[in-house]
Parts: structure tokens; C-alpha cells; sequence
């Protein structure tokens, strides 16, 4: 019976209202245009990866942390996860790798914008739906359907037609080698440009984004369900961001603790500008997954 009823209910979790459906795919498309206007903002100001985390990491912490204590102080529901030891081991694990993936997917991200052509790193970083379908079978185990491996195949198949990989294209300056050595020399040109010594980095520092993504996403809707909030999850996420912000400082720039003069006035005014809109973004997609229960939007 036990088992029956355990069925019932992930059958009932399965059937998504409507209404849950459209706000969560709102959010996620308010998030998505938020990303893809930032990472033009930050091309054209020449902001560094660390500068925008020590930035929004702090800002997360301060907003965060004053919505954490407010609902404490009103509740007063501090013993909420005071369980078992083995679960609460389970719990802060899965916190820590939720702020762990979101800090480290959103700093590899920044670090890739000046390796790469803004509309590949868009096309890469938002493959995410593909790492996370196969990991919501493994981990929240949701049956795979044809229509989200076919979905999949085609964002891989777009990814392979953006990236072109030279082992699968061939080189394109290789086209009519005797003729036209002008029209051939602006061709490796643009492709010095497209694919430029650090290209293949970047194409990694996205893919990286992608299955981190995944993997927040999936771990949320696994702390969701342990009734962690979503302000929990921002306030780490935001500690995670501040900590890898200040020990990427040991080997990358952040004119933020060197060298604060050094920056231009439209990056000294966009800075906060950014942090303010990527936290927004962050805090969508949790709500998203909050009230979907699917980290596969």
C-alpha cells in the first residue's frame, strides 16, 4: 500500500499544472534575456569575472541574509532541519554543492566572455537542458521521454554547427588554395577571429557552465523538496561567489582589491549594474525550479 501511494504521488508531482508551467517558463525566460544582456554589458566594459563576484556575492550576502533573519525573527523556526544526523549531513552537502555550482558556473561563464564571439557563448553556456534531463533521470529519477532526447539531440546538433570543430569541418582557409589569395587571407582572418588561440578554452569554460547549471538545478529541486527556501540557497550561493572571488584574486585580476582607480567610469557605474541584474537572474531560475519542481525548464 505504502508503495502504491508513493506511485500515486510521483504520477500526481508528474502532471505540472498549467498555471506552475507558464510562471515557472516566465521566470526562465526573464532569467535568459537578463544573462544574454549582461554578457554584452560586461564585454563592452571589460569587467573581470572576479570583480562581478566579489560585487554580487557581497550583495547577495547583505539581501539575502537580512530575508534568512527576518523570517527567523516572524517564524521562529530555527529547529526546522534538526533531523537525524545522516540527513542533515545530506542537506548541508547539498547546499554547499548548490552554492558551489552556481559560483563556479557563473565565474567560468564571465572568464569566457573575451575568448569568444558573445552569440557562441550564449549558444553553449545555455545547453544546460541537456546535462539536466539525464541528470533529473539519475538523481530525482524522472522517466526519459522521446521528446526531451530528441530535444537534446538537436541542442547538441546546433552546438556542433556554432562551435564547427576544425576535426570535423576541416580548416576553411583550405578552400580554393590557388586562386583568390586575398579573398582567402580575410577568410583566416575571421576565422583568427571566431576561433582564436583561447576559442576552444572558452567552448569548455561554457560547457562547464552548462552541466554546472544542470547540477544546481537538479540539486535545488532536491533541496526544495527537503524544505530548504530559496532565500537559503541565494545567501550561500552569494558566500560561495565572495569566497572564490577573493581566491581567484591570488592568480586573476580584480581591479575591485589591487587597483580600484584603475577602472573606467561606465565599468565603475555598470559593475553594480551587473551584479544587481545576474543576482536577479540567479534568484529566477530558484523560483523557477520552486515552483516547478522541474530543473529541466
Amino acid at each position: 500500500q505504502c508503495e502504491g501511494y508513493m506511485k500515486m504521488n510521483e504520477k500526481q508531482q508528474e502532471k505540472l499544472p498549467v498555471k506552475k508551467l507558464l510562471q515557472g517558463s516566465v521566470l526562465i525566460l526573464i532569467s535568459n534575456l537578463i544573462y544574454i544582456g549582461n554578457n554584452y554589458l560586461v564585454a563592452w566594459t571589460g569587467l573581470k569575472a572576479p570583480e562581478i563576484a566579489l560585487v554580487r556575492g557581497g550583495l547577495q550576502v547583505l539581501v539575502f541574509g537580512f530575508v534568512v533573519w527576518r523570517k527567523k525573527e516572524t517564524s521562529g523556526d530555527e529547529n526546522k532541519h534538526s533531523g537525524l544526523k545522516s540527513n542533515r549531513l545530506l542537506l548541508y552537502t547539498l547546499v554547499g554543492l548548490f552554492g558551489f555550482t552556481v559560483s563556479t558556473a557563473s565565474f567560468a561563464v564571465l572568464a569566457a566572455i573575451p575568448l569568444m564571439t558573445i552569440g557562441d557563448l550564449i549558444v553553449i553556456s545555455f545547453t544546460s537542458p541537456v546535462f539536466s534531463v539525464f541528470l533529473d533521470r539519475l538523481v530525482l529519477k524522472r522517466a526519459l521521454t522521446f521528446l526531451s532526447i530528441g530535444l537534446c539531440f538537436f541542442i547538441v546538433l546546433g552546438d556542433v554547427l556554432v562551435v564547427q570543430p576544425s576535426f570535423i569541418f576541416g580548416e576553411e582557409d583550405s578552400i580554393n588554395n590557388t586562386t583568390n589569395n586575398s579573398i582567402k587571407t580575410l577568410e583566416g582572418e575571421r576565422n583568427l577571429d571566431k576561433h582564436g588561440r583561447l576559442y576552444y578554452l572558452g567552448v569548455v569554460l561554457c560547457l562547464y557552465t552548462a552541466a554546472a547549471g544542470a547540477v544546481a538545478n537538479v540539486v535545488s529541486a532536491q533541496c526544495i523538496k527537503m524544505d530548504v527556501s530559496t532565500s537559503h540557497l541565494m545567501l550561500v550561493s552569494g558566500f560561495s561567489s565572495l569566497l572564490l572571488s577573493l581566491i581567484s584574486t591570488l592568480f586573476l585580476s580584480n581591479r575591485l582589491i589591487t587597483a580600484p582607480q584603475s577602472l573606467s567610469l561606465q565599468a565603475a557605474i555598470l559593475l553594480p549594474v551587473s551584479a544587481v541584474i545576474t543576482m536577479i537572474a540567479y534568484w529566477t531560475i530558484t523560483l523557477a525550479v520552486s515552483v516547478t519542481r522541474h530543473p529541466t525548464l
